[in-house]
């Protein structure tokens, strides 16, 4: 799967999406807050 996503996008811009990625990980949060449950209503 990669080998094929790297054709059909390039290299380059694959490294520039893992750096993206990467930045995003670090501001996301560790303990996202509960959401209710539907089935509770």
């Amino acid at each position: 799967m990669i080998e094929e996503t790297r054709k059909a996008v390039g290299r380059n811009r694959l490294v520039e999406l893992g750096s993206e990625l990467e930045a995003g990980r670090k501001q996301a949060p560790r303990n996202p807050p509960a959401v209710p449950s539907a089935e509770s209503e």
